[in-house]
């Protein structure tokens, strides 16, 4: 049986046996898989001299590859009753490095066989990656988001101290870490760094403390605290901050 390589529609970089008397191997075009998320494979496998669907009497086998070239999964595929489509379902925990996955795919009967092998990418976000100088963009807002939440974090240690805390100081706050989680939401929908992707939920954790919850008690330790000092309570002005932040 002689056996060349052509293009076929399973993804990137695709190469599928060809002989006169074998085995067609097709699936629908997967480029991108989305970071650490389950993705199922059908294959469909015809018989290449009349474009028949193999329904029986064939057993297919996938190889997948991490980028850094780790067999991964080495396994049989499982084919409905009746069905010439043979699946696999890969679960998250498959899909945890970023870039090029590489796979092959084998099918044989008692007298035919047929291969096909391509690569799918893994992505933050299951899209095409984006352009580096967008990512340094991200990252670099970043950087100046994190300069400011450290000042903030500061500002709100002093308004502790000195019992001046306000509602509008209060409401600022709350929307700076509102508008944080946006963004970093944005940023793990792009970013392929593993050390962000790792730490930005203990990152998250303790600015809700320093930027949600600590503002909250300030505010309430400088209400009674003016309230006992001044025998009364504390003016509109007092409480808002004047309609100023700081």
């Amino acid at each position: 049986m002689n056996l060349a390589l052509v293009p076929s529609a399973l993804g990137k970089n695709v190469q599928t046996s060809l002989s006169d008397n074998g085995l067609d191997i097709t699936y629908p075009t997967i480029d991108y898989i989305k970071y650490n998320t389950t993705q199922t494979f059908a294959f469909h496998v015809y018989n290449k001299s009349n474009g028949v669907p193999i329904t029986q009497d064939v057993s297919c086998e996938i190889h997948l590859y991490t980028p850094e070239g780790i067999d991964v999964i080495e396994s049989p595929l499982i084919r409905e009753v009746g069905s010439s489509d043979y699946e696999i379902e890969v679960t998250a925990e498959n899909f945890t490095l970023f870039g090029s996955y590489p796979m092959l795919v084998t099918c044989n009967s008692s007298t035919r066989g047929g291969f096909a092998s391509a690569e799918v990418s893994v992505t933050p976000n299951g899209l095409a990656p984006i352009s580096d100088v967008f990512l340094i963009f991200l990252y670099i807002i970043f950087f100046i988001l994190s300069v400011f939440m450290i000042y903030l974090f500061i500002m709100n240690i002093y308004k502790l101290a000195s019992a001046s805390e306000t509602i509008l100081g209060v409401v600022f706050s709350w929307s700076f870490y509102i508008g944080l989680l946006v963004f970093y939401e944005v940023v793990l929908s792009y970013s392929t760094s593993i050390l962000i992707r790792n730490n930005i939920g203990i990152f998250l954790t303790i600015t809700a403390y320093t930027h949600v919850i600590l503002p909250l008690i300030s505010f309430f330790i400088g209400f009674f605290y003016r309230l006992g000092t001044k025998k009364r309570l504390p003016t509109p002005d007092e409480i808002t901050g004047s309609f100023r932040y700081g």
